[in-house]
């Protein structure tokens, strides 16, 4: 079996380790997004406080954002601040839960 080395396998394989969770990014706004292949797998609430690392992202300010609202029927996290790039195209994500970043 092949072993994936890139930096973002590493990075989103110590993710899930910790509890998080990755998938995709199909959609969404300056301050929210859908993580698509979450979209009803996770309680209401289940990822506020996580970090969302979105190492996709065009600028580097806009790559982690804490969740601060969880919609399990919509896929969608909310976070605070706004992000300037919100050009989403299948982009990556991973989460880090709150207390291990």
């Amino acid at each position: 079996m092949a072993v994936s080395t890139t930096r973002l396998s590493i990075l989103q394989a110590v993710a899930r380790r910790l509890g998080g969770h990755q998938g995709s990014i199909t959609s969404g706004t300056a301050t929210a997004a859908v993580l698509a292949t979450l979209v009803g797998n996770l309680p209401d609430d289940e990822l506020n406080g996580h970090l969302l690392v979105m190492p996709d992202a065009a600028n580097a300010g806009d790559r982690e954002r804490l969740v601060i609202d969880w919609d399990k029927a919509l896929g969608q996290a909310t976070w605070a601040g706004s992000r300037t790039d919100t050009t989403y195209t299948n982009e990556t994500f991973f989460t880090l839960p709150a207390g291990s970043w």
